[in-house]
């Protein structure tokens, strides 16, 4: 009889520890990622400079996590975020994590450096994470710049994600978010890596899938498309104004 009452009372307390513990699991979770960071052995300017952030976070029961950071002046050399990324997420078992960096180099190049990882974030400030990042390659930006018709003077109209795939390392981010104005828009876009874009509610936009600057065609049928114009910066070129003497600017870009 002591037994059995012993042994009620022992799953009695398990069972209370199990429920504390299940209460006391946060609802949030605030994760803190440390990045690479690169510094001159005679110097503390930077060799690579962090210009741009961008997180993903998501979880099989989790909609997506955004997150971006970028400096205002991607080409200006010596100047770069901070290496660490703090945010406030859900918290939760194996949330995966996606991050992509882009580091201006010496040469005025951007390179591109990914890294993935997945953790069981249960506690309110879990330790920092230390991520790795692989070296993706240079990134040659430009835009794509347009009007997208879906009647006769008509198109869509509200927020327009833009998302960049890289197939070897299984990237596949969500990168920027912009607005679209009855058809209107301007959206980020690259030589070499290719990128989608989708509309707020989701819809995919036909034609803008996984397109790079040369292989995309914008789409003909019922309404022809009238004019094609692309526009090339160069990496460096030189400009001159009535108050300024040539000056160099380095500014790559692809319209």
């Amino acid at each position: 009889m002591n037994t059995n009452i012993l042994k009620a009372a022992l799953l009695g307390m398990m069972m209370l520890v199990i429920a504390n513990c299940e209460r006391a699991a946060p609802e949030k979770t605030q994760l803190s990622l440390q990045l690479p960071s690169y510094k001159s052995e005679t110097a503390l300017s930077c060799t690579k400079c962090l210009k741009a952030i961008f997180v993903n976070v998501d979880a099989e029961l989790l909609k997506t996590v955004y997150f971006s950071q970028k400096m205002p002046k991607m080409n200006e050399p010596a100047t770069e975020l901070t290496a660490e990324v703090v945010l406030e997420i859900p918290s939760g078992l194996a949330r995966r994590i996606q991050v992509l960096a882009v580091y201006l180099l010496p040469d005025a190049t951007l390179e591109l450096q990914y890294g993935i990882t997945k953790v069981d974030l249960m506690t309110a400030e879990p330790p920092p994470i230390n991520l790795s990042l692989s070296n993706l390659g240079i990134f040659k930006p430009g835009s794509i710049v347009g009007r997208y018709l879906t009647g006769f003077d008509s198109g869509p109209t509200g927020e327009i994600i833009m998302s960049v795939r890289h197939a070897a390392s299984g990237m596949d981010m969500d990168i920027a978010a912009g607005e679209i104005i009855n058809g209107w828009f301007s959206v980020f876009a690259s030589e070499n890596f290719p990128m989608s874009y989708r509309l707020g509610n989701g819809q995919m936009l036909p034609g803008f899938q996984n397109v790079t600057l040369d292989s995309f065609v914008p789409l003909t049928g019922a309404i022809p498309v009238d004019r094609i114009a692309r526009i090339h910066a160069p990496s460096t070129y030189f400009r001159r104004t009535a108050i300024t003497p040539w000056i160099p600017v380095r500014e790559y870009h692809d319209v």
